[in-house]
């Protein structure tokens, strides 16, 4: 349930929703211990495609009673090292008995759906194919280790390469993430009804201050966050009370550090996944996000939905948040430190009809259709393309492919076949 795999499964949703016929494209791991690495606490594991796709049914009837998506697998492996799901094989054999040329196909992260791509060259399937931009792969890869910076020009490269051979337009969330060819920004992403419900209906005030929620990695905003906090600490002699939910692997150290600084005495930390529109995190007033890392952050979308104020960083990933009046921008640790407190005196502005409805899916969707109107000169693959996504299938023949033994760990990639 990460915004990597909702998003895309809401997107299908509301695009079935509109009258299209949709097919939602997701991997499928073949045995329960893998499912249980991957998926939330509590969530089922399935010893059959049919049952978890009748599962992805269900829940999409939950989100939009009306809406039809049909449900197909891929085949996935778990990589450990990669923290996500990679596919096994070409994801494009499914589509080969259909014999036919179809006309749209969204690809979720298409840079990390195609990095091992060996099969049919997508454009030659489909009349139309979109990626949408999720994470900064670059950036991870910059700090991930002794050879970070070597990984990331390398990984730039490449997303560049699989994005131009594969894809007719590319849309990038926001200006967070490294420039691709035939792109355009936008925010395509919207939040469910339940939450602008629970902003428009709201009775009586907020009961508690300020909270942090994100998965815990140190470079998902806790470093930054915490680096943040100790500053307000040595400037003004006592502690921020910001209280951190969330599960990751860098839960423990992130608890220690708490456990060692004075300047987070006021912390209270849930390592758990948790509800936003639970009991306990509605009565939040505050959410704090100081995320460099993200592209658009889903958590902080759906606290504008909710009536809540939003701290957040001054950056091209909250480009589209600023616009709204209750969020709050800062550059620097010591106007991180004078907002949040602003912030905890103050109300949230009412959430105003226009605001919420630029928040919904159906407001996501028809952003969606303006990014991908694509010139004349572009409805068909270009020379260029059309070699460099044959080059790369080649060599992906040839270099190792994902396997069934390999560890995968977070970003389940869904990539939605609107037909």
């Amino acid at each position: 349930m990460t915004g990597t795999s909702v998003n895309p499964a809401l997107r299908a949703v509301y695009l079935a929703k509109d009258g299209h016929r949709v097919t939602l494209v997701v991997p499928w791991l073949p045995t329960v211990p893998e499912q249980r690495r991957v998926f939330a606490k509590g969530c089922p594991t399935f010893e059959r495609r049919e049952d978890h796709a009748a599962y992805i049914e269900r829940w999409v009837r939950e989100q939009v009673p009306t809406a039809v998506v049909r449900v197909l697998f891929y085949e996935g492996a778990y990589a450990h090292d990669f923290g996500s799901i990679l596919p096994v094989g070409a994801i494009t054999d499914i589509f080969a008995p259909m014999n036919v040329v179809k006309d749209v196909c969204i690809l979720e992260e298409p840079e990390h759906l195609t990095w091992h791509h060996s099969g049919t060259v997508w454009t030659e399937l489909f009349n139309i194919v979109v990626g949408i931009i999720h994470t900064n792969y670059v950036e991870y890869a910059n700090g991930y280790g002794f050879f970070g910076p070597q990984r990331a020009m390398a990984l730039l490269f490449l997303n560049v390469w699989v994005c131009r051979g594969y894809c007719h337009r590319v849309i990038k969330l926001s200006d967070a993430v490294q420039q691709f060819p035939n792109s355009v920004t936008c925010n395509v992403h919207g939040v469910r009804d339940k939450f602008i419900h629970a902003g428009r209906h709201r009775k009586g005030g907020f009961g508690k201050g300020a909270y942090f929620m994100g998965k815990v990695l140190w470079a998902k905003g806790y470093r930054d966050l915490v680096d943040n906090m100790l500053y307000h600490y040595r400037e003004k002699g006592y502690a921020l009370r910001i209280h951190f939910y969330g599960s990751g692997p860098d839960a423990a150290s992130v608890q220690a550090e708490i456990d060692a600084e004075p300047a987070l005495a006021a912390v209270a930390f849930d390592p758990c996944v948790a509800d936003p529109l639970g009991a306990n995190l509605r009565q939040y007033k505050v959410f704090v996000n100081a995320s460099r890392s993200d592209v658009v952050c889903t958590a902080t979308a759906e606290a504008l939905a909710m009536g809540k104020l939003v701290v957040c960083l001054k950056h091209p990933s909250n480009e589209f948040f600023s616009t709204f009046p209750n969020c709050i921008t800062y550059r620097t640790p010591a106007e991180f430190s004078d907002v949040v407190e602003d912030a905890l005196r103050r109300e949230p502005a009412p959430l105003s009809e226009l605001d919420a409805y630029r928040l919904t899916w159906e407001a996501a969707t028809e952003r969606l259709y303006d990014a991908v109107r694509l010139p004349l000169s572009k409805s068909k693959p270009s020379k260029v393309g059309i070699a460099l996504a044959n080059v790369h299938a080649s060599l992906s023949k040839i270099y190792p492919q994902p396997g069934k033994g390999i560890r995968i760990a977070n970003s389940a990639c869904l990539p939605a076949d609107a037909r």
